[in-house]
């Protein structure tokens, strides 16, 4: 169950992380969302084992997706949360 404060939470950082970019285009605005989940979950893992985690995952799981076929995608890092 989350709480207020968890939302503020995440909302605080999700806008802390889009700042670093100029403005980000609604066209690719799921990539910036799929890639603040991935840094969230291995936020507390090593930076060898990010690395390594994040080059294993790129080249592997969508190595011959076309881009059009990544908006259509499931995300695969997002945990599904029971209510």
């Amino acid at each position: 169950m989350y709480h207020i404060q968890h939302i503020n939470t995440v909302h605080s950082k999700l806008k802390k992380s889009m700042n670093r970019f100029n403005g980000v285009a609604t066209k690719y605005i799921s990539n910036y969302m799929y890639w603040f989940k991935w840094l969230e979950l291995f936020e507390n893992d090593k930076e060898a084992t990010k690395v390594k985690n994040f080059m294993v995952q790129c080249n592997v799981a969508y190595a011959y997706t076309k881009t059009a076929g990544f908006k259509e995608r499931e995300p695969i890092f997002v945990k599904e949360i029971e209510v």
